[in-house]
């Protein structure tokens, strides 16, 4: 049987360019990376700005707060930032301004937290997120220039934040104060 080479010839004459151009095409890009879930469930739903009211103390003083927190999403959701500012009042004149962010470790598989404040105090914190409606944070760092431990509890109920504060102080928790915050 003889095979038409002028056939053969025009068939492959269209086949091996288009092979060679699909060869020269790039690999399809990988999925872009996702934040981490836990990250995300923690974090997400509190994004936008809230108003606050609540109490603060410092050793055996106690005073009322009124302040404002802004959270967003940054770097495709793979990190948070929060900014709080405490209005000024007879017992902090100057007021109080303070900037935190949060992030998934995927070795010690926790949320991770960085903070500083305008007086000076800075922290970092681990925390296993929501556990139902309540968050954990531990925390280490300094307060009024001194090393501290302290523990931040956040809890969820409807459309309310509470954020508890305790510095541990010889191994005992001492509240440091807490808002009731209210989305805007």
């Amino acid at each position: 049987m003889r095979v038409p080479t002028r056939g053969v010839a025009v068939v492959l004459g269209f086949a091996l360019p288009a092979l060679a151009d699909d060869a020269k095409k790039p690999a399809a890009a990988p999925p872009a990376p996702k934040p981490e879930a836990a990250l995300t469930s923690t974090f997400q739903p509190d994004v936008g700005t809230w108003a606050c009211a609540g109490k603060m103390k410092f050793g055996d003083k106690e005073f009322a707060t009124k302040s404002q927190f802004v959270m967003r999403a940054e770097l495709g959701g793979f990190l948070y930032a929060g900014e709080y500012q405490v209005a000024k009042s007879a017992a902090m004149p100057a007021g109080m301004k303070g900037h935190i962010h949060w992030a998934w470790d995927p070795v010690s598989k926790k949320l991770i937290e960085f903070g500083v404040d305008s007086f000076g105090n800075i922290f970092r914190g681990t925390s296993d997120g929501f556990q139902g409606d309540t968050a954990v944070w531990n925390e280490e760092g300094t307060f009024d220039g001194k090393p501290a431990k302290t523990r931040t509890t956040v809890k969820r109920s409807g459309k309310e934040l509470t954020v508890t504060s305790e510095l541990d102080k010889d191994g005992a928790w001492v509240s440091m104060g807490q808002d009731h915050c209210q989305r805007k």
